[in-house]
């Protein structure tokens, strides 16, 4: 899958001089390919207190693929639940490779082969104290033992990873005769583990560059946290040559965890400059998540994403931060999905007193700011207070400072959003707008009086989001401001085309977008004779409007007479006949949902048992959709063909492939922010945003 790329995430200014000490190691992985594989429902799952439902599993799993790791690990030779899970995940088409661990033996071998499972990871103790202690084996044994299971899994078809578990208390030399055995078996790839964090940096360096030097084989590298070296190690390991790094989400795992998957992510794209395809701006939605399942929080002070990781506290650091951010943060909250917050109490300085003081509507002096720190102070009560710093807040304070920073004012980004009804969607969209500090102005099209000889001036400020619900109203309210100069999102041409289903499909065909075989008729006995020609089975839709109303099955000569006789007494728009041949189909479609150049979300929309269609408003079922490849291209390329913008592209899948059968201009995503936990409304506030400030 195409995913975002995070090139330089951060300024030169962020970084100082630090690439001058860190250079030797950072050009070691510059040119790389570093490949992410997330344990947080293997290893996770082996720390006390952690567990997930079957159903859990699978929307951890969901989130992680559209994260962008390369691989998620599980082991089905855990309980029933946890290979009906792997079993799902396998089924699922994501796009991240589906790793199945288990012991290396012969009947953990069968159960990975059960549950479809294309790609194992097996392990065994290579090390004294392990083999004497834990299995009561000898090393030849041990050897023989991961000779076998190699072979045997090779022999029905499994790729395979082989962990040389507690390498790093192993000698050398039965160290790379292990690695060698398993090399020479077959296996694909070999993991080197610091099993129980015993590694120092340059430790872990000559360690893994040790087995390096003696397979051919990828090697992976996955480090415990028992001291508090597993990120540092993890580093060093990729250095010395590894190309796959094991993380879990906040670092869960046996004991005291392994490296964290967000530390690592932003550590390799800041600090070395990796291009990675992650999409870490949801990392906060994840952890959320995980941890929401979990029913504890990532502990305050955890790099990144604890409570702590953003609040600024100190007088002299709330003033540098609010000049300069990145004067105490090398990475910018938002690239977590976070914000930063200000701590207001006895160790305020005058520069925060007079931001708290302005922002009461006051206007202190430097005398009565620094008074009213000396106030604080003099409580002696510690931290009292906190401010979330949204957009509106800095804009508020660099304005009040602007002669002590030099800087001109920022300008205010305001969005008018055009409804005539307000849907839980349009409240959404308000509170997104409100966490980012987007100015919304909210305009009820029912309204509105267009005057051929005024201006919108006094009715629209800044961009306008259009969605009016009434098509009609959508497209005349939208062709009056386009034409007047105002910059509407989604565009006139877009609405004329994906309003219509006949340009929708034209579009989409001219484009080469896959679609069902499409007739239209203009008369009863055209569009029985259309029925007639689609194999007495098809789907009349009406050219306009629909969310599932008007919408029929004919699957019988008797019911499309009928049917059309109907329409024949409706409005003219009616007498436009669109027909679409029936589509066998599984009891589901797709709706994928389009910001721009992005897929940001994907739901299964399943058919009610007492119901063909699968609209969410008819009751159809959602659950969450992986965004595969094919989704993506053909979702963006139907987006393209119809105009782009914000827009919902639904599509079925068939025997041979995904084909688009609707365009929606005006989509609802309610149930889908629902199922999915993707902030859809601030995908589109933030893309709407973006033209306004361009």
């Amino acid at each position: 899958m195409t995913r975002l790329a995070n090139a330089a995430p951060v300024g030169e200014e962020s970084l100082g001089y630090s690439g001058e000490y860190n250079g030797p190691s950072v050009s070691a992985l510059r040119d790389r390919r570093i490949r992410i594989l997330d344990s947080t429902l293997r290893e996770g799952e082996q720390g006390a207190g952690v567990s997930f439902t079957t159903r859990q599993r699978l929307q951890v799993a969901w989130m992680l693929d559209y994260f962008g790791v390369d691989a998620i690990e599980i082991s089905p030779v855990v309980s029933p639940s946890h290979f009906e899970s792997c079993r799902e995940m396998v089924r699922a088409g994501l796009s991240a490779q589906i790793v199945a661990h288990a012991r290396a033996l012969r009947q953990d071998i069968d159960v990975l082969l059960k549950c479809d499972a294309g790609y194992g990871a097996i392990y065994h103790s290579v090390s004294d104290i392990h083999l004497r202690y834990k299995l009561k084996v000898s090393f030849e044994e041990a050897v023989r033992r991961g000779v076998d299971a190699v072979e045997y899994a090779k022999s029905h078809g499994l790729r395979l990873r082989f962990t040389l578990e507690d390498a790093s208390r192993t000698s050398p030399d039965r160290l790379i005769a292990y690695a060698r055995a398993v090399e020479e078996a077959g296996a694909d790839r070999i993991s080197v583990p610091d099993t129980v964090g015993v590694m120092t940096p340059g430790g872990m360096y000559r360690l893994v560059r040790t087995v390096r030097e003696s397979v051919s084989v990828p090697i992976d590298v996955h480090c415990h946290n028992d001291l508090g070296l597993s990120l540092a190690n993890a580093l060093a390991g990729l250095e010395a040559g590894a190309d796959q790094v094991h993380v879990t989400v906040g670092g869960i795992g046996e004991r005291s965890g392994i490296t964290d998957l967000a530390q690592l992510s932003v550590a390799l794209l800041v600090i070395y400059g990796v291009r990675l395809d992650v999409r870490t701006q949801m990392l906060r939605d994840l952890y959320d998540l995980v941890f929401g399942y979990l029913g504890f929080k990532p502990p305050p002070f955890m790099p990144l994403l604890g409570e702590n990781a953003y609040k600024h506290k100190a007088g002299t650091h709330i003033a540098a931060v609010l000049r300069n951010p990145a004067a105490y943060e090398v990475v910018p909250p938002r690239l977590v999905g976070s914000r930063r917050k200000l701590v207001f109490g006895e160790l305020l300085g005058k520069n925060g007193a007079a931001f708290f003081l302005r922002l009461m509507g006051l206007e202190p002096d430097e005398e009565s700011a620094r008074a009213f720190a000396e106030a604080m102070k003099r409580l002696q009560r510690g931290d009292l207070f906190e401010l979330e710093m949204d957009e509106r807040m800095e804009r508020f304070f660099l304005e009040s400072q602007r002669e002590l920073s030099g800087g001109g004012e920022r300008r205010v980004v305001t969005v008018t959003i055009l409804h005539d009804v307000v849907r839980i969607e349009e409240k959404m969209l308000v509170e997104s707008a409100a966490r980012m500090g987007i100015d919304v102005k909210l305009v009820d099209t029912r309204n509105m009086v267009l005057d051929s000889h005024g201006s919108p001036g006094g009715i629209v400020d800044g961009v306008a989001f259009q969605r009016s619900v009434s098509y009609y109203r959508h497209l005349h309210v939208t062709a009056y401001l386009e034409y007047a100069g105002v910059t509407v999102v989604n565009g006139l041409q877009t609405v004329i085309v994906a309003g219509n289903k006949m340009l929708t499909t034209l579009a989409l065909a001219r484009s080469g977008v896959p679609t069902p075989r499409t007739l239209v008729a203009f008369s009863r006995d055209g569009a029985l004779s259309a029925y007639e020609s689609l194999g007495g089975k098809a789907v009349l839709k009406p050219v306009l409007g629909s969310w599932g109303r008007l919408v029929a099955l004919l699957d019988s000569r008797a019911a499309a007479q009928a049917v059309l006789e109907d329409r024949e007494e409706m409005g003219p728009i009616h007498q436009v006949y669109y027909l679409q041949e029936y589509v066998r189909r599984p009891p589901r479609d797709i709706r994928s949902f389009v910001v721009g150049d992005r897929v940001v979300a994907a739901i299964y929309r399943y058919q009610p048992p007492d119901d063909w269609r699968t609209n969410t408003a008819r009751g159809g079922r959602a659950e969450p959709c992986p965004i595969t490849k094919e989704l993506e291209d053909i979702s963006l390329r139907a987006a393209e063909a119809v105009g782009g913008g914000v827009l919902g592209v639904d599509a079925m899948e068939t025997e041979e492939g995904l084909l688009v059968h609707e365009v929606n201009h005006n989509p609802e995503f309610r149930n889908s922010v629902r199922v999915t936990g993707i902030d859809i409304a601030g995908q589109m506030m933030e893309y709407v945003a973006g033209i306004a400030k361009r």
